[in-house]
């Protein structure tokens, strides 16, 4: 069962699964709308043995695919591209939503790298939909070496510096993409937040404790006192003493 605790309390009525699948996102003219899924353990960590893949639960691997099948498109930071390549198509109903929604069927896949050391033989890299698209400075060698491991890709130029407001803009106008989901990594979801474009965070807090080293959801030097972030939970729902947690990014 799972039960609604904020903004009201109460029992879910439906299938755990389908519990954000009517929820909508603004559509900003400049920029997609970012959105955040992540997973944490109760002491904070976000990896085990480097990945994320054995924190949650199986049903927060199912409302991940219902969160990707909300975005226009999913950007990953290379890292996570590396450690968890897990690339799943929707099940029919979530297909007939995305229809419904007058979505394509399948979101774009993304990845940013700055060094430009992704894995080639990736499958983002072989979809048969949309070529993947790759933020990066290093466009040319990119291409060559996805080109060269037998796939295919289009670039988007970022700065050296990482900035990607321009990457940014040039994904809403050239790509159509109005909602972009990230399911990280940490470092990237620290560059979304310094820059103040992650709009909203989709977090499940895993009732484990794992302890010994690793990383948080956000990793990077100090964001606070400059700038402060702070958060609005929107919704807060617990199955099996797992939460889940939607919450608005404001930045001040």
């Amino acid at each position: 069962m799972l039960r609604e605790l904020l903004p009201s309390a109460g029992e879910y009525p439906g299938d755990p699964a389908d519990v954000y699948d009517q929820i909508t996102f603004p559509t900003l003219p400049e920029r997609p709308y970012i959105f955040a899924n992540m997973v944490s353990s109760l002491d904070g960590k976000a990896q085990v043995n480097g990945a994320a893949a054995g924190l949650g639960s199986a049903l927060d691997q199912e409302i991940m695919s219902h969160l990707r099948s909300l975005a226009d498109g999913i950007l990953e930071g290379a890292g996570t591209v590396r450690a968890d390549r897990i690339y799943r198509y929707f099940p029919d109903h979530l297909l007939q939503l995305r229809r419904r929604r007058g979505q394509k069927e399948h979101p774009r896949w993304m990845v940013v790298t700055h060094s430009g050391q992704v894995p080639y033989d990736s499958a983002i890299f072989r979809l048969p939909e949309d070529p993947a698209l790759v933020l990066t400075p290093r466009a040319s060698e990119v291409t060559q070496n996805v080109v060269r491991a037998g796939g295919r890709c289009e670039v988007v130029s970022i700065p050296s510096d990482g900035s990607l407001h321009e990457a940014l803009a040039i994904l809403r106008q050239r790509y159509q993409i109005r909602w972009l989901l990230t399911e990280g990594g940490p470092h990237f979801l620290y560059s979304l937040m310094k820059q103040r474009v992650l709009d909203e965070l989709f977090l499940t807090l895993a009732p484990k404790v794992i302890a010994g080293e690793g990383m948080t959801i956000v990793e990077g030097a100090l964001l606070s006192p400059t700038p402060q972030i702070r958060t609005e939970i929107l919704n807060l729902y617990e199955h099996d003493s797992e939460l889940f947690v939607r919450c608005r990014l404001c930045y001040q």
